[in-house]
């Protein structure tokens, strides 16, 4: 692909952020992009949302280090990597099982969040995910606390909407 090529000569190297959701990327096209994307320091979020790539892809991305090679955070291999969405692809048990050997090698030292929502694979493989990594934030935790951070702000809205109603009533004597 042309992106491919083109980070292969180099370009997009501040690359931060890269979004390629429903971007029809399979297993031969992350297994392509995935050598460019690892010499990516700067690399801070990936989502790879509603492609159906599987293990094969998921591996090249997270692959962990050889043995014997430095770890990831001397090498740059995705070390500033913070938030990685996977929801909605063909990740399987066998890519969690992947997913969550590179976690315990030490592959991803940043990474805070993981999306592994609508994936087929089974509820167990994606909690072994999580914890080979129990730092991990997941789409479960993150949907709860926004309901419940949601369901406050919604209550403080309404009393501030009140708030509004009895300033707005008794303040028009200002001319």
């Amino acid at each position: 692909s042309a992106l491919v090529a083109a980070m292969s000569r180099g370009a997009l190297p501040r690359l931060k952020i890269l979004v390629l959701d429903n971007a029809n990327v399979s297993d031969a096209g992350l297994v392509a992009l995935a050598p460019a994307l690892r010499r990516r320091p700067a690399l801070e979020f990936i989502s790879l949302t509603g492609n159906p790539f599987g293990v094969e892809g998921l591996a090249a991305l997270v692959a962990p280090p050889a043995a014997g090679a430095p770890p990831p955070h001397e090498t740059g291999v995705l070390a500033n990597l913070k938030s990685l969405n996977l929801g909605l692809t063909m990740v399987t048990d066998a890519g969690c099982a992947a997913l969550a050997a590179a976690l315990d090698s030490g592959a991803l030292p940043a990474l805070g969040e993981l999306f592994l929502f609508g994936i087929p694979a089974s509820a167990a493989a994606k909690a072994a995910v999580y914890e080979a990594r129990p730092s991990l934030l997941d789409e479960e935790e993150e949907e709860s606390e926004h309901e419940e951070l949601g369901s406050e702000s919604e209550e403080d809205e309404e009393g501030e909407d009140e708030d509004d109603e009895e300033d707005s009533e008794g303040g028009e004597e200002d001319d």
